[in-house]
């Protein structure tokens, strides 16, 4: 079988359909080669959302078989007979770092607060997973020279050795991170003994992270290797890209990545072409947002190369912007948009970090029975069972008041069986009553019985002894482990559910049979996994531990979503093919998000140690930003006041609002004023 050549690294720009260009490109390379050629095509993609469009785009581009397609987790099937399943998350690991941590504040209590165990864990496991990721061993870290720095090291020197430990009882039993890194280390070492004579590439991917780069530089080596870098901006001058050991741009750069990426591959400058030829993309509009992109010690170019750019008002003539006075209207005006793209028969995706914001959108749309199709989904602490379980929680901490009990009385999972469900209610109305007429704050058993001698419902009686013994069972005798604990929640959780005499028939009312609840059980089952591992903990710290798990889950969507309405986030809108695209919440704080401060390590140990930069996640936002901006028709929201404060334009909104200020000869100020004009408009048609 004889396969074209389609080796090399390319580009796909920004603001293009990737997934359509990259068909384009693939069927072009095979266009004079038998069907079964292309099947023998391997293609790495870095989300299973951006498969499924490359899938979309070969089936309307009419590709009779289609090349294998793989995400970056799958790798290992290019190994063969070696294929071993991902691992997947457990928080068996997390849980036994937690003990480590633990052990260290009991020892040193005045090194951390015991509050605060759940949350070193974490940032230690976060920390593990970028070691792992960029290849740095715990060695590199606990060897830096330290002989300039405050006693604020030793004691991160402590929870680093805890890393040490716990990874050495680790090895036999990798994570996610260092199963990948040690897969694509194998892949690398297979093929240079069995070097594969079928074409791969790897598409969609800037080589971020350590791991991705090293596979990128094995398939580059194939003889018939591929890599297409997406939103690759050819505007940017040659004379910016730099060069390997000093990339032209800085890290908040948004090609800072892509240049990294094809620097690391040894390659002159002139080796990266576009992908497709014939790639539908907007050139005008490319070079006003990269010119007004580019680093700040060059930005005197603006006076050179602005007025090159001609009519910059016919140029952003796709691009509205609304600057609403609060959150609220700028969700609202959102919101209305996407109910006119309904009218109009469009599809249009929103794109934001701000989930706040984006959930406010989902509010508004759901007054016109309106269910976008939002990728992230719910948070599980915020669904009727994750709200429920933490309302549990909160008998184990503190005094059971009654304000406590009565609004988890008041929750519809609770008493949710279907029988006796009114007198429940009536219940729980009439001890209120008596609860607020008597001034009574703390909820007894002693209460509720001079309130049963009132109770004429002779139901009443079977009805209070089922609080009573939840009320009991609240209470927690010596010194209970993590597993205890555990047990009596979710006992309690479903004595509550079911309602008096229910959960002796393992009936749970509703609590599990939504899907959020279904979602709550699988958690609770890894926690139930996880909790041998765990040390004794008190009521309070439990919570703490509980509450966090499930603030970090969040609940698909599973009811009928509109198919033309869609909310995803940054990573995933880079396989967007919308006709509308709404880039909302532009304000510092979400694009792009502040850097995360590193409770272990300052800017300077971070470098020396090959760790990422704080500057990294801004470059991949600004990425993000250059990519959705260039497409053909893009709505920009922001909020001028949240919260009453006032808020800052996010920084490349303000260099490219700047840019067309200063080019009065290009019609800037009139495009400044045509495009704030659109969505003054916009604004205006919902009040």
């Amino acid at each position: 079988m004889i396969f074209p050549n389609i080796s090399g690294i390319f580009g796909i720009s920004p603001g293009v359909n990737f997934p359509r260009e990259l068909a384009n490109g693939i069927l072009s390379r095979f266009a004079s080669s038998e069907p079964e050629v292309l099947a023998n095509l391997q293609v790495i993609v870095n989300s299973t959302r951006m498969r499924h469009r490359l899938t979309e785009e070969l089936i309307e581009l009419g590709a009779m078989l289609h090349p294998r397609i793989l995400t970056l987790a799958e790798v290992s099937q290019l190994i063969p007979n070696s294929y071993k399943p991902n691992p997947s998350y457990s928080l068996v690991h997390k849980f036994e770092l937690m003990a480590l941590v633990q052990k260290l504040v009991e020892a040193q209590p005045d090194i951390a607060a015991q509050s605060s165990i759940y949350a070193l864990t974490k940032s230690l496991s976060d920390l593990i997973d970028e070691m792992q990721g960029e290849s740095v061993p715990v060695e590199k870290i606990l060897n830096l020279d330290i002989s300039d720095l405050s006693g604020h090291w030793k004691r991160s020197q402590l929870f680093l050795n805890i890393i040490k430990k716990y990874l050495e009882n680790r090895q036999t039993d990798p994570d996610e991170e260092a199963w990948l890194r040690h897969i694509i280390l194998s892949l690398k070492s297979y093929w240079a003994e069995n070097p594969p004579k079928n074409p791969i590439l790897i598409a969609g991917s800037s080589g971020s992270r350590a791991t991705t780069r090293q596979l990128i530089q094995a398939i580059i080596k194939l003889p018939n290797g591929a890599v297409v870098l997406p939103g690759f901006d050819f505007t940017l001058p040659s004379e910016l890209w730099g060069q390997k050991e000093h990339i032209g741009v800085p890290e908040d750069h948004p090609q800072y990545r892509n240049l990294k990426t094809f620097f690391a591959l040894g390659l002159p400058q002139e080796k990266l072409k576009k992908w497709y030829l014939k790639e539908t993309s907007n050139i005008p509009l490319q070079n006003l947002i990269g010119l007004s992109l580019r680093p700040a010690p060059v930005t005197d170019c603006w006076l050179s190369e602005g007025p090159k750019l001609g009519d910059v008002s016919e140029i952003t003539e796709k691009i509205t912007l609304v600057e609403a006075d609060s959150i609220r209207d700028e969700a609202l005006a959102i919101a209305f948009r996407m109910v006119s793209a309904i009218k109009e028969e469009k599809s249009l995706i929103l794109v934001s970090p701000n989930r706040k914001l984006t959930r406010m959108v989902s509010a508004y749309l759901s007054t016109w029975d309106i269910v976008p199709d939002d990728s992230a989904g719910v948070p599980l602490q915020l669904t009727p069972s994750g709200r429920f379980l933490r309302l549990v929680i909160s008998l184990f901490t503190g005094p059971v008041t009654a304000t406590k009990f009565f609004t988890l009385l008041k929750h519809p999972l609770t008493h949710s069986c279907e029988d006796f469900r009114t007198d429940h209610l009536e219940f729980v109305q009439s001890l209120e009553l008596f609860f607020r007429t008597a001034d009574v704050s703390i909820f007894s058993t002693e209460n509720i019985s001079i309130w049963l001698k009132e109770a004429k419902n002779p139901y009443a009686a079977k009805w209070a002894n089922w609080i009573c013994d939840i009320l009991n069972k609240c209470k927690f005798q010596g010194s209970p482990n993590f597993e205890k604990i555990l047990d009596k929640h979710i006992g309690i959780a479903n004595a509550l559910a079911s309602g008096p005499g229910q959960n002796e028939n393992n009936n749970s009312g509703g609590l599990w049979k939504q899907n959020n609840g279904r979602h709550c059980l699988k958690i609770i089952e890894k926690i139930k996994e996880a909790s041998p591992t765990a040390s004794s903990i008190t009521a309070s710290r439990y919570a703490d531990v509980f509450n966090s798990i499930l603030a970090e889950e969040h609940v698909p969507e599973i009811n009928p979503t509109h198919p033309n309405l869609m909310i995803w986030g940054t990573l995933e809108a880079r396989a967007h093919n919308a006709e509308v695209l709404i880039l909302a919440g532009m304000n510092e704080g979400s694009w792009p998000a502040p850097a995360v401060i590193d409770p272990w390590l300052n800017r300077k140990m971070r470098k020396e140690a090959g760790l990422l930069s704080p500057e990294r996640r801004i470059g991949l936002s600004a990425h993000d930003y250059q990519q959705s901006v260039c497409s053909p028709n893009v709505l920009i929201t922001r909020s001028t006041k949240d919260n009453e404060a006032e808020t800052v334009p996010s920084r490349w909104l303000n260099r490219l609002l700047n840019l067309l200020g200063g080019l009065s000869e290009n019609s800037g100020p009139k495009a400044v004023e045509e495009m704030r004009g659109r969505g003054t408009k916009l604004s205006l048609i919902h009040i």
